[in-house]
């Protein structure tokens, strides 16, 4: 869940395993596709500054995409992309420890907000690590610590991860007012 955590968390286990000696890689699970992100890296499309002003026009973006949905096609495209990111990070770090600080399981909620028809097809492709977590915080404080998305989409996300983390057997860690440290140990100890 956006707002939750995760990437401050990735990086306390990832510095937990170190200290242990074990070879980790955290994988930072980008859902833009992979071109955007070539031409972001070569400079041909140029990083947004973000301001209130930014912020102001990814919640109407945010707001206008949900009304009006995105067709089966755009979401394949976009799930497929990150199912090569998953299966490229698996091949490339085979004796590795791999943390994902997202992954598959936040499409459910995107193409359910979306409007995406045909959405549950992708349930039958998406792989299911050994450990998988689900951190829950506060709608509330969720969009304060993510103010580019609308309050209504956070209210939709928390709800709406609650059906995935059942359907999809992920352990439900609440996030909210719990030190990172806190949430890593309540995490070691569930690994199985």
């Amino acid at each position: 869940m956006d707002g939750s955590g995760k990437s401050s968390l990735a990086k306390a286990l990832e510095g937990f395993a170190k200290s242990l000696g074990i070879n980790v890689k955290v994988i930072h699970f980008y859902h833009d596709n992979m071109l955007f992100k070539l031409f972001k890296k070569t400079g041909i499309i140029k990083p947004q500054i973000v301001n209130e002003n930014y912020f102001s026009q990814s919640r109407k973006h945010s707001t206008k995409t949900s009304d009006e949905g995105r067709p089966f096609i755009w979401a394949c495209a976009h799930f497929l992309d990150s199912l090569v990111q998953y299966l490229a990070s698996r091949a490339m770090y085979p004796k590795s420890l791999l943390i994902y600080d997202r992954f598959l399981f936040d499409y459910f909620v995107s193409f359910e907000n979306l409007k995406v028809p045909g959405r549950r097809v992708f349930n039958l492709i998406t792989p299911h690590p050994e450990n998988r977590y689900l951190l829950e915080t506060s709608y509330q404080k969720a969009h304060r610590r993510k103010p580019e998305n609308n309050l209504q989409f956070f209210k939709f996300a928390a709800s709406e991860y609650k059906k995935v983390a059942k359907e999809h057997n992920l352990k439900s860690i609440e996030s909210g007012n719990k030190s990172i440290e806190q949430i890593k140990t309540e995490i070691i100890k569930n690994l199985q």
